[in-house]
């Protein structure tokens, strides 16, 4: 298949538009506009690795008591941190697992800057359509929610200490084998980090895809998403499962 995305007539500025968009975690409906964002990869890995690169193991130890109540081990809190630093390098150098087969570019800006993508599930060999990576620039209520956002934070946060100790003990009895991911996660949880932009991607199409009203790309409005195919790059519209392009 040709990469061959469309080029959009924008080069900076708002470039999409999410009507209606109905959260998945709390029923909210919002109006949300964004930018292409610049080197949004490379953005959030510096960030990452001027905070986590530059952990001390006592200062984290110490914030994990004071945010946890809970004692995890030096040892461990130690090699959580050597496993977030890993990880940063490995996205620096591009070694990460996982991620699509196969990505084909749909549409772009004037600039080469993806908009629009259509990615393949290395599992299951399916495609989905994807709005993103991009730079949320506001985000407008139109309906409340239904979720109480600071018990359900408490009660995530409440799991993930659990989680942690949890690991932390299976560590101890086989330290080769067992990960220790959900201390890490925990680490990251209790570290501030600096103020970056919201960074988001969507489904447009396939499992996962979005609840909305429409969405405006370019300066074009959609209410269905297979259309959005239609008229940047109708070549990929054999790739897509016909029964997931359902109209919103």
């Amino acid at each position: 298949m040709e990469n061959n995305p469309f080029v959009l007539n924008v080069s900076g500025g708002q470039i999409a538009y999410i009507h209606g968009h109905v959260s998945t975690t709390d029923d909210s409906i919002k109006n949300r506009k964004f930018q292409v964002s610049t080197h949004v990869r490379s953005r959030q890995i510096a960030l990452e690795d001027q905070v986590f690169n530059g952990l001390d193991v006592l200062t984290v130890h110490a914030t994990l008591v004071s945010r946890t109540s809970c004692n995890f081990p030096i040892d461990a809190v130690s090699k959580a941190i050597q496993g977030i630093q890993s990880k940063i390098e490995n996205r620096k150098t591009g070694k990460t697992r996982g991620g699509p087969i196969e990505t084909i570019p749909v549409a772009i800006d004037v600039n080469g800057r993806p908009v629009l993508r259509m990615v393949k599930n290395q599992k299951t060999g399916e495609w989905s359509l994807l709005l993103g990576p991009v730079e949320q620039m506001k985000a407008e209520t139109v309906k409340e929610g239904t979720v109480d956002h600071e018990a359900e934070n408490n009660r995530k946060f409440h799991g993930s200490i659990e989680r942690a100790s949890t690991q932390v003990e299976k560590w101890f009895d086989n330290p080769e084998k067992q990960s220790l991911n959900a201390l890490e996660a925990l680490i990251r949880k209790v570290t501030p980090l600096p103020k970056a932009p919201q960074i988001r991607s969507f489904t447009l199409i396939g499992k996962g895809a979005i609840k909305c009203d429409s969405i405006s790309i370019g300066g074009q409005r959609f209410t269905d998403m297979l259309s959005v195919v239609e008229t940047f790059r109708p070549d990929l519209l054999a790739l897509l499962n016909q029964k997931e392009a359902v109209s919103v």
